[in-house]
């Protein structure tokens, strides 16, 4: 075997004879050829196999591999990658910084440790391209086939008739397609042709297996290239200028689908439990189109009044939704504020700003202008002039008068509640102030004028005296919100609004607000009325008001309340259809509602809003499938494959879902004041666990713990680790204590095992061996213990020196297959964001990037998933969604990008698992529900 190191790069488009090795930093290793350790797992090998050896690792070294012209020649050049083979599954996976010198004599990669290295690009046979695709498409299918017996009969399956159905189909496909440039797929457009003129025809009815060799056990290599293909999607139009997308090698018209990635990440619900809604705009002139700002989903579009909704928002830089707005006479210009603001109360999220679209919401784009606040409560767009715009905010109440391009201008200080502008006179509008009152406005804002009310002289016997006719001002004001009339009587000087003790009373006015009424009290007051509080007014008649708070009450004569019923608690906005009042519909924490009679019934109408906040999220790994999440608002829910999820009755929200990973029907949850409590029958029914989990102090016992984490032993589901704390505030003084738990009967009691003065943040046994165990805390310690969690065996694993990280440590993840491998990941906004240990936590590294470019950003991970076949591999939820390295933690890549539909949002993951029977990984999102993406 010939051997070759050299620190000096070989000079692009020249013949390279011998592979070489770029070494750096004074690292040690050479470079051999090799023979292919894995030569049925790929079919387009561009290259001889090399093996490197030297220093464990070989950080910033580039190899330089020559290419074989043999192989080359049924190779689509523009496709070669370079890839390292990972023994444990023996499959080739791809690196994540490699490729083609621009003449194409040899292929490059930066690798970062030891092992066999090998150029791999797509066949160029178009057949074999379509039948690999295909594969790819169907890998959920394959990945279940347990024997290389029953994944033959799958290929078989899934290829058969392929071709036959990419015919059948070319014609949707073309349909598709002409959405868009078709230049920009790299073909030219034929007048009156179609799909199959472009000179690809000619495919057999069954698509052949690629290259006519077995099945691989895992996967072809090449997936990993089409995986990276797969462009981002940028809400509405391709990213690449036409004819200049990257590495477009494939005929996709002929493949078997309408788009070539329908699985990249996939939404899998809850369709039917839709999440904070807190906001709503209705078309002027289409009362079937209506707009949701999601509160941490984004914004969503229906075209059929409600049956239907779709997601209009996926990379934008928030997804908190504050307030929407559309223009009157414009409707295709709409702006939407981010940033939900709900002081004292969440969870909700700050924003980034406005966005605009100016086509119905297909494309948005973040205005340039600044300033406005982070929370924002309101948006009001001038109903003749689309780029005249007022937001109401937590910094004041701001103007833009040419569509937010340059810094908006700050028009009155305080922190806004709500505002509404007169539908007849725009120059006229109507500020709430928190803990202050309401202003008027004549002249689009320039000056303001305190609209309380004001003195009324009033006969009292034989006295002419004045009586206050105002609201409540200053701090007995609290929460306010507006409503302003129409077509009633009154016109647009009927105003109403909800303000008062917890937001509890209703006040009138019929002047403009000269002077207000008191018209009814209490209704619907709430104590977190910041979260939720709000009145509408029926367009055409004003004697329906409409006060909601956690319930919806309306009346029908102006002034007495009765409570309606068929919502879901916290109202958010309420809106009308333009041409029948009748038809009204009403944000909540539980999706949108709509009524046809006024107000009186409501039926959810929000179908596919798949806008849920799951604060926690979980899956099986051994028995039947299950998926489920604690929400915010919407009890404790789970799924069993279907999209739509079911609330068993185990909580409202909040809290903890575990499930068992030896039997997914015992689950573990916390649901509101954190209590334990366990399901063994799948969430049929719940038992709440407190034995064992209290103190006796001064003779009194205390409350039952409340829950942090709890972890079941791989093999062993009777052996469980509960974290949790015991607080008691009647004691003098006030008892606080912290502690792991251990049970060895599935939950029937607990025994303390160590009591903490650190906060324990996660618990896991070792996958492999159920003898170990880890426990991160707040503080950035972490504890091992090798005796399955049993008391007096639970230390520090490292000297001072060696402990990472001092930091809030959010997320944990233990290797499959080895119980020394451990990661840490955290929250906050610091330079270390995961690190590694090795050795059982004696040691840890850094692994958030060495390269500026391509590391991790400076923001919080939630979670972490490692992948079963690579231990390269990595994969973190982020509050920006999903990142993987593909090699140790030297790079980072954005993994939300899928193609056309499938990519998964720019949100915070509060879950991140991988199901090894499936080999698929799942996200549960805070305010999109759960996402899954099979590898």
């Amino acid at each position: 075997m010939d051997t070759y190191v050299s620190e000096t790069p070989p000079l692009p488009g020249k013949a390279l004879k011998k592979p070489q090795l770029g070494l750096f930093q004074n690292i040690k290793a050479t470079v051999t050829s090799t023979k292919n350790p894995s030569p049925g797992t790929a079919i387009g090998f561009a290259s001889e196999a090399v093996k490197v050896s030297g220093d464990k690792k070989i950080p910033q070294s580039i190899l330089y591999l020559p290419l074989s012209a043999r192989l080359k020649s049924s190779v689509d050049e523009n496709t070669i990658c370079v890839f390292r083979h990972v023994e444990i599954s023996d499959s080739w996976s791809k690196m994540p910084e490699c490729g083609l010198d621009p003449a194409g004599t040899f292929a490059w990669a930066r690798i970062h440790e030891p092992g066999v290295y090998i150029a791999i690009g797509l066949p160029s046979d178009h057949k074999t391209q379509a039948s690999l695709l295909t594969l790819y498409l169907n890998r959920d299918k394959l990945s279940v086939a347990s024997t290389k017996k029953e994944r033959l009969s799958v290929a078989r399956q899934v290829l058969k008739g392929a071709g036959r159905l990419a015919a059948f189909l070319s014609g949707k496909v073309e349909q598709d397609l002409a959405k868009f440039d078709i230049d920009q797929f790299g073909f030219s457009p034929i007048p009156g042709g179609n799909i199959m003129q472009l000179g690809f025809g000619g495919f057999p009815n069954d698509l052949p297996l690629p290259g006519g060799l077995p099945l691989p056990g895992f996967k072809f290599a090449e997936w990993d290239i089409l995986d990276d293909i797969c462009p981002p999607w940028f809400g509405g139009k391709w990213p690449y200028l036409p004819g200049r997308w990257p590495r477009l090698p494939l005929p996709w018209p002929l493949l078997p689908f309408p788009w070539p990635f329908p699985w990249d990440w996939k939404m899998i619900g809850p369709k039917n439990i839709n999440g904070r809604i807190a906001s709503l705009c209705i078309h002027p002139s289409n009362s079937n189109i209506l707009y949701a700002g999601a509160a941490n989903g984004g914004v969503w579009k229906t075209m059929n009044g409600g049956l239907n909704w779709s997601y209009q928002w996926i990379t934008e830089d928030s997804m908190a939704i504050g307030g929407i707005a559309i223009c009157q006479n414009f409707p295709n210009t709409l702006y939407a504020a981010t940033g939900e603001d709900t002081p004292g109360w969440g969870p909700s999220y700050p924003g980034v700003g406005i966005y605009k679209t100016t086509d119905g919401g297909s494309i948005w784009n973040k205005c340039t202008g600044t300033g406005v606040g982070d929370r924002c409560m309101k948006v009001i767009v001038h109903p003749t002039d689309p780029n005249t715009v007022y937001v109401a905010s937590n910094s004041g109440f701001f103007k833009t008068t040419d569509g937010g391009s340059t810094p908006w201008t700050l028009i009155h200080t305080g922190h806004c509640t709500d505002a509404v502008i007169d539908p007849f006179n725009p120059n006229i509008i109507y500020l709430a102030i928190w803990n202050d009152g309401i202003y008027k406005t004549v002249d689009g804002g320039t000056t303001w004028n305190p609209a309380n009310g004001g003195f009324q002289w009033r006969i009292v016997g034989s006295r002419l005296v004045q009586i206050w006719r105002g609201i409540p001002t200053g701090g007995s004001a609290e929460w306010i919100s507006l409503a302003i009339g129409k077509n009633g009587t009154g016109g647009s000087n009927f105003l109403i609004a909800k303000l008062g003790l917890n937001s509890g009373d209703v006040y009138k006015t019929t002047n403009g607000g000269s002077t207000w009424f008191r018209v009814a009290s209490p209704v619907q007051p709430v104590t977190y009325n910041e979260w939720t509080n709000i009145c509408a007014i029926n367009p055409n008649n004003h004697n329906i008001l409409f006060a909601g708070g956690v319930g919806l009450s309306r009346s029908i004569n102006g002034s007495t309340f009765t409570p309606t019923s068929g919502t879901h608690s916290d109202h958010q906005q309420l809106v009308f259809d333009p041409f029948d009042p009748n038809i009204c519909y009403v944000a909540t924490d539980g999706g949108v509602y709509k009524s046809t009679n006024g107000g009186q019934n409501w039926t959810l109408q929000s179908t596919n809003l798949q806008a849920t906040q799951l604060l926690s999220f979980g899956i099986s790994q051994a028995g039947g499938y299950r998926i489920g999440g604690a929400t915010q608002d919407q009890g404790i829910i789970q799924s069993n494959g279907t999209t739509n999820w079911i609330d068993n009755g185990g909580g409202n929200e909040w809290g903890i879902f575990v499930v068992d990973p030896n039997n997914s029907q015992n689950i573990y949850i916390s649901p509101g004041g954190g209590l334990l409590r366990q399901s063994i029958n799948g969430g049929g029914s719940w038992a709440t666990l407190t034995n064992g989990l209290t103190d006796v102090v001064n003779g009194t016992t205390t409350p039952a713990a409340t829950t942090i984490d709890i972890a079941v032993k791989s093999g062993n589901s009777n052996v469980l680790l509960f974290a949790g704390t015991i607080s008691d505030p009647s004691q003098s003084p006030a008892y606080f204590a912290i502690r792991i738990w251990r049970s060895t009967n599935k939950g029937v009691s607990f025994t303390g095992v160590f009591n903490m003065t650190d906060s324990p943040t996660k618990v896991l046994f070792a996958p492999s061996d159920g003898n170990i165990v880890y426990l991160s805390c707040s503080n950035g310690n972490v504890y091992r213990n090798n005796n399955g969690g049993q008391s007096g065996s639970w230390s520090l694993p490292y000297a001072i020196v060696d402990r990472p990280v001092f930091s809030y440590i959010s997320c944990m993840a233990i290797d499959w297959t080895d119980p020394n491998r451990i990661y840490i990941g955290y929250g906050g906004f610091g330079a270390t964001r995961i690190m590694r240990s090795i050795d059982g936590g004696a040691h840890w590294t850094n692994i958030s990037g060495s390269i500026p470019a391509t590391a991790l950003p400076l923001i919080p991970l939630n979670a972490i998933a490692l992948d079963q076949y690579d231990q390269n591999k990595i994969y973190i939820g982020t509050d920006i969604g999903v990142f993987r390295t593909r090699d140790g933690g030297l790079t980072w890549e954005n993994y939300n990008n899928g193609f056309f539909i499938s990519d998964h949002p720019r949100i915070i993951v509060t879950g991140l698992h991988l199901r090894r029977s499936d080999n698929a990984l799942y996200s549960g999102t805070m305010g999109r529900g759960a996402y899954r993406k099979y590898l």
